[in-house]
């Protein structure tokens, strides 16, 4: 079997041209190349990879779990009302919607039969309901908007809850990190 030569100043193999990941150009030693720290795109420029490890996260200190743990049943409380909130707004937009759509088809078969009345030479008689769909649209609408601004203020409670709770937390770490500060 037969080795495969190696191109040491392109970094690639001698039977196959390799392409710059920036421009997609062709590699060549005066052009994109791979260099000691990284790359160089003719096009781009200096383009390092940078090679770092992924940071671990600090452990969590007793005083922050302490946070978490009075924290938690507020922040599930909130979400909660947050969820029946959303639950009951779904609701309300589709008993406005179906009104919507009722009061839609009253209004088409009114002006249906006041057209059927001009042509026959009658006078038109007004839709029987099209008043009390109306009114009942009004209604849905009026739910729908108090639904709304019950689902904004549930959805502003729970952001509220989890930013004062990062915010003990790390209130209780800084606290546990320098006590000289406090």
């Amino acid at each position: 079997m037969r080795k495969q030569a190696v191109n040491k100043a392109i970094g690639t193999s001698a039977g196959t041209p390799a392409v710059c990941g920036y421009c997609n150009g062709a590699t060549s030693e005066y052009g994109c190349r791979e260099v000691t720290s990284g790359s160089y795109c003719v096009n781009g420029g200096a383009l390092w990879k940078i090679r770092t490890r992924p940071r671990t996260p600090d452990p969590i200190l007793e005083i922050e779990q302490e946070v978490i743990d009075e924290w938690t049943p507020r922040i599930a409380e909130a979400l909660k009302v947050e969820a029946e909130a959303e639950e009951e707004y779904e609701a309300k937009s589709k008993a406005w919607a179906d009104a919507e759509l009722s009061v839609r088809a009253a209004v088409n078969e009114d002006a249906e039969a006041a057209f059927a009345a001009s042509c026959s030479g009658r006078g038109p008689k007004p839709h029987p309901r099209l008043d009390r769909l109306r009114s009942e649209l009004a209604q849905r609408r009026e739910e729908l908007d108090e639904a709304e601004r019950l689902l904004r203020k549930a959805r502003v409670k729970a952001g509220q809850a989890v930013r004062h709770s990062e915010q003990a937390r790390r209130i209780a770490r800084d606290r546990a990190s320098w006590p000289e500060a406090v």
